[in-house]
């Protein structure tokens, strides 16, 4: 995992995924189909890791938060369209936030096997899951 580090390009998380695109879902739906402009989102923190308290309904045991990203034009840029394909012919299959103490690593993972590699800082994951929509969030209509 370090060489993957060494090699991770220093991005601002909001390019690839801003706070407005992002929404949270409980442990037990992370395996459904999302939507057809969504990836499926993981971010897994270490074991030291000490959440703020807000994060309590939606960090599940183990460390990890769950859910979509709603793609931004990087998104589709990078993924070569705006929709995700039944038959994995587009790029993007998945992203995965690890925490790297001090920093995260951000993995794109591509549907035909390889990643692309970021290092983003705590504070914008942090900034992530402050501001992005969770599950128990009441929607005005």
């Amino acid at each position: 995992m370090n060489d993957r580090f060494k090699k991770a390009k220093k991005i601002m998380l909001q390019r690839l995924v801003p706070a407005q695109n992002f929404r949270t879902v409980h442990s037990e739906l992370r395996d459904l189909p999302c939507g057809i402009t969504e990836i499926p989102v993981t971010i897994e923190f270490n074991k030291n890791y000490k959440p703020p308290p807000s994060y309590k309904d939606f960090l599940s045991g183990g460390g990890f938060v769950y859910g979509f990203l709603r793609m931004n034009e990087e998104m589709v840029q990078l993924n070569g369209s705006k929709h995700r394909k039944k038959n994995h012919s587009d790029v993007i299959k998945q992203l995965y936030l690890t925490d790297w103490d001090g920093a995260f690593l951000l993995s794109v993972i591509l549907n035909r096997g390889g990643e692309y590699l970021y290092a983003v800082s705590n504070e914008e994951v942090n900034n992530l899951l402050e501001n992005c929509m969770h599950p128990n969030d009441e929607i005005d209509v």
